[in-house]
């Protein structure tokens, strides 16, 4: 397969953020994956249910973490797909 991501110098080390640049909150994510899906996304899970689900690992995931790839953006990496839309399109052949 094309190789795209080849803007990274391979002398960086230590942990990287493998995360999209322009991160979105989960609601939006979901609105947009039923939109190109032409599917509804209005369900909404009560918190105590992801926390009789997935324990203590709830919290992360009902706070969220604001998370970016800033040493792969200080280091020159590019995107493919930087914004969710056209990354959720690649994905789902839309």
């Amino acid at each position: 397969p094309p190789h795209y991501y080849t803007s990274v110098d391979r002398e960086v080390k230590g942990p990287l953020n493998l995360t999209s640049p322009k991160p979105e909150r989960l609601s939006v994510f979901c609105k947009r994956l039923g939109k190109l899906m032409r599917r509804p996304s209005w369900i909404k899970v009560p918190s105590f249910v992801v926390t009789l689900l997935l324990g203590e690992f709830a919290k992360s995931v009902l706070e969220g973490q604001h998370v970016e790839p800033k040493a792969l953006l200080k280091n020159g990496f590019t995107f493919k797909y930087p914004y969710l839309t056209e990354a959720l399109r690649a994905i789902l052949k839309y």
